[in-house]
């Protein structure tokens, strides 16, 4: 939505970022590039953004790992140059999880489920970025084989905590995705992605078949 100065609306902005990514769009998310001048917002959280495009297209192309070690330095240093949590640097955290080694993740990944543990009393998009920050938390242990996994349970129950809303159906999905995952439960993990694939959400059930 454009404001009446041709300036761009970020929550707008950052909605089709994420539908963009959903739907594999590079070409989209080169475009969203274009728009970053024209955001009405600080220069701080446009520098934030620019990473979320860095990262979202290096994931689309399958080259996040040979990022520069200048970029993967300068995207961690956004991430706590704030003083507290916030949607865009939560919003980063989430997309740069394959850049941070398990040593380094789970101090932060352990703050925010102490910070979070009453997830159900915070904001609606701070559910919504807590939660896609453990969905990626999991799939990354996965992919990785890693075997430091003394905080699945409790995230687990950080999704189990999230108010039963329509926002939150993805995040609660996955929990369930997953947990089948750790389970072995292959006939609850088929059902899950026949789901997704029975309600015109093809791409996701293709992303969850890669990320297992």
């Amino acid at each position: 939505m454009r404001v009446k100065d041709n300036r761009i609306d970020k929550e707008y902005w950052g909605e089709q970022l994420s539908q963009a990514y959903y739907d594999q769009d590079l070409n989209k998310v080169k475009e969203l590039e274009l728009e970053i001048p024209n955001i009405k917002t600080d220069n701080y959280t446009k520098d934030l953004l620019k990473s979320m495009i860095i990262l979202n297209k290096a994931n689309l192309q399958g080259s996040i790992d040979t990022l520069p070690d200048e970029i993967k330095k300068h995207v961690k240093s956004l991430i706590f140059k704030a003083e507290n949590w916030n949607k865009e640097n939560l919003s980063l955290f989430s997309i740069s999880l394959p850049l941070w080694s398990d040593q380094e993740m789970k101090p932060i990944v352990t703050s925010l489920l102490k910070k979070y543990v009453n997830i159900e009393n915070f904001p609606r998009e701070m559910q919504i970025l807590v939660s896609s920050i453990m969905v990626n938390y999991l799939s990354l242990l996965i992919r990785s084989s890693s075997q430091n996994l003394d905080l699945v349970e409790d995230i687990f129950i950080l999704l189990d905590n999230l108010p039963v809303k329509p926002l939150n159906c993805f995040g609660k999905i996955m929990k369930n995705f997953y947990r089948a995952y750790f389970q072995g439960d292959e006939e609850k993990i088929q059902d899950i992605l026949d789901f997704f694939t029975n309600n015109d959400m093809n791409k996701i059930s293709e992303i969850l078949k890669v990320s297992i």
